[in-house]
């Protein structure tokens, strides 16, 4: 690090940008960063000046002057910082549309520090990473609340991708920790990968091109929402769409004009008086980074356009008014929490082809569908796997994507229930799943009770275990372990636990009977023999409120918990507040289940 004359810091600024890639690196070679979605900015001080300046070196200072204020004090003397200015909403994620709207309120404004260019006289772009990273947390010590260190990860790239995806971030950075600071230039040093969302929305307008003759300028898209049609924003982007195809566009929305707005309510402004308004027969396959506060999709692209008849959509729930179209969505929504519950598993389905306003529904509007050959009507392009039972070949369906999921619950498909092994390996289960059930006369907190009485027994064994809400009656607590046991194996140790478990509790019994579970919790060991099913976490249950199987951490398994606490209607509430993933550690666990004679270890 050679000592240089006094340079002019803000014109130094030009910041290394990161590559746009489909996922994700993985190894040791690379740290990994929440992606913050706010205004790149360069933060240069001198003594006690301090300039912020844009990627394109426009003076920020004059618009942020508490963040100025607050990097005035860091312990550096001369400092050239990089880092993004956002919004923090309730929750501590950035909210870009508030950054854009500061002038009604600048509560929540930051800024995230990164990387660091220069310190005390000394060009340290040369440093690797990790030392450059190391230098900038000592250099804003003593900076204002406002201005925050942004951490790393020294985790695997697609595990971190995945719970910022959960947390709601908009995606992450991956570093080269061992990479130079690459001024000005776009390097595969850095790469971003973005946690976008993708759905199905109909066209109900357009508007005019503004630099052409013919053509559409933005698509106007709108989605069902219990039997309206909701305008979800404007977009102008048609990917592999050019000159011709925009003017072909066109001529199909001219035939599809309609005189009023299709959609409840129509937009507002200019676009509620300048639009074109068409017949919602046109779906859009759309993705997009994040729902606006407003409604609307936010940097979409238009990825497909392809013509349906109309339908008219389902409605499934009638008392929360929830359609089938709205199922498709919660899991669009929450896929990424989803999906490693339910991935790659065989699965017995629950479909219903009758709205459910009953809690026997099971019975009397729906049906399961437990080998599902090709000619089962919605499965086209599902995986399959045929696997061998006493007296045939079943056929299974499994999910390997969000796209397979949302084909699923397209179909009718209410509930996901799946097995203890992947279709990998369908001989050697990788989990066990306790189902604590209450009889007739038994109370919440006797379920609460055993479950913290099954975690202790686990933890005397040295297993470590994760609990769950059903959407019915009880709790599910799920012992995770390395593949090895065979089913047998695992079926007889998982009914030794629970046979140890109820001997030492009268409140409980593994009697079956109902005569004989009055008043009792049933500890059901039977979800772990060979071709056993549980319920899904995050499986929608068919009940009239629509309550969901949710993953729980220990520390809510409270009297306040309840089985059907979270519903399709308020579950994406939950998981927005989220900080971290209640079953963190799960998927990494590696615990040896080595079959034992549980009752040899009393509770």
């Amino acid at each position: 690090m050679a000592r240089t004359a006094r340079p002019d810091l803000v014109g130094r600024y030009a910041p290394q940008l990161a590559q746009l890639v489909a996922a994700p690196p993985s190894g040791s070679d690379w740290l990994h960063e929440l992606k913050l979605d706010g205004y790149r900015a360069g933060a240069a001080k001198r003594d006690g000046d301090v300039r912020l300046v844009s990627r394109r070196r426009r003076d920020l200072t004059p618009e942020f002057p508490e963040l100025a204020q607050a990097l005035r004090s860091v312990a550096a003397r001369d400092a050239l910082l990089d880092g993004e200015i956002v919004m923090l909403d309730a929750q501590g994620r950035t909210d870009f549309q508030a950054l854009q709207n500061r002038a009604t309120s600048r509560a929540g404004l930051a800024y995230f520090v990164f990387d660091l260019l220069w310190l005390d006289g000394q060009d340290v772009t040369a440093l690797p990473l990790e030392r450059r990273k190391e230098l900038l947390r000592g250099a804003i010590e003593g900076a204002g609340p406002a201005i925050h260190f942004s951490e790393h990860f020294d985790v695997d790239g697609a595990e971190m991708y995945v719970h910022a995806c959960r947390l709601g971030a908009e995606g992450i950075i991956s570093k080269r920790r061992r990479a130079r600071y690459a001024t000005g230039v776009r390097t595969e040093a850095w790469r971003k990968s973005k946690c976008n969302l993708r759905r199905d929305f109909v066209v109900g307008g357009f508007t005019e091109p503004t630099h052409a003759t013919r053509g559409v300028g933005s698509l106007l898209l709108g989605h069902h929402v219990a039997g309206k049609l909701v305008f979800a924003g404007k977009v102008s982007r048609i990917r592999g769409f050019g000159a011709s195809s925009l003017v072909r566009l066109r001529a199909r929305l001219d035939e599809l004009a309609r005189p009023d707005a299709p959609f409840d309510p129509p937009p507002s402004g200019w676009l509620g008086r300048n639009a074109r308004w068409v017949e919602p027969t046109i779906v859009a396959d759309v993705t997009f980074s994040e729902w606006t506060r407003t409604g609307n999709v936010r940097h979409a692209t238009i990825e497909e356009l392809r013509d349906r008849p109309p339908e008219r959509d389902k409605v499934i729930f009638p008392s929360v008014g929830l359609a089938r179209s709205d199922l498709v969505r919660f899991y669009e929504d929450i896929h990424v929490w989803a999906m490693p519950h339910i991935e790659r598993r065989p699965l017995t389905l629950v479909r219903c082809d009758r709205p459910i306003t009953r809690d026997d529904a099971l019975r009397t509007a729906c049906k399961f569908l437990r080998h599902t050959r090709a000619s089962q009507p919605g499965f086209a392009g599902v995986p399959r796997i045929d696997i061998p039972e006493q007296k045939k070949v079943g056929e299974y369906l499994y999910v390997d994507s969000p796209a397979t999921l949302r084909s699923i619950i397209a179909s009718g498909v209410i509930e996901l229930h799946v097995w203890n092994a992947r279709v990998d390996d369908v001989e050697h289960p990788d989990r066990v799943v306790f189902d604590l059930d209450p009889g007739d006369g038994a109370t919440w907190q006797q379920v609460i009770d055993a479950a913290r009485r099954l975690r202790a027994h686990l933890a005397a064994l040295e297993l470590e275990a994760w609990p769950r809400t059903t959407g019915g009656k009880g709790l599910h607590v799920v012992v995770p372990f390395r593949r090895g046991p065979t089913w047998d194996e695992a079926y007889a140790w998982s009914k030794e636990v629970a046979e140890a478990l109820a001997a030492g509790d009268r409140g409980l019994t593994t009697a079956f009977e109902k005569h004989h579970r009055t008043g009792k919790i049933l500890v059901d060991y039977k979800r772990n023999y060979r071709g056993a099913i549980a319920v899904a976490g995050f499986s929608i249950r068919a009940r009239p409120a629509a309550p969901v199987a949710v993953p729980i951490a220990w520390r809510e398994v409270t009297s306040r918990l309840r089985p059907d606490q979270w519903t399709v209607t308020n579950l994406r509430d939950r998981l927005a507040r989220l900080r971290s993933d209640p079953w963190a550690g799960y998927a990494s666990c590696t615990q040896a289940l080595t079959p034992v004679l549980a009752r040899r270890l009393q509770p």
